[in-house]
């Protein structure tokens, strides 16, 4: 599925809640977010991170305008 984000200047997180299905991958305008570590949370990069089995985290890149694709099996 994909969510189309425009002229949103302080949004920097998505937080999605109620997945149903696996994410697989995130991509953001084309390019793919990796996955983040335990280690990258605290500066949190650009990049997502399942939380428990239903939740998910995104940090979007600095940007007005952005098309986020989620790769769910």
């Amino acid at each position: 599925f994909d969510i189309n984000v425009s002229n949103w200047r302080e949004l920097q997180f998505i937080l999605l809640l109620g997945l149903r299905g696996e994410v697989k991958s995130v991509t953001v305008d084309g390019q793919i977010l990796p996955q983040f570590s335990a280690a990258d949370v605290d500066s949190y990069p650009p990049g997502w991170q399942k939380i428990g089995q239903d939740r998910l985290i995104v940090r979007l890149p600095t940007a007005l305008n952005h098309v986020v694709h989620f790769g769910v099996e």
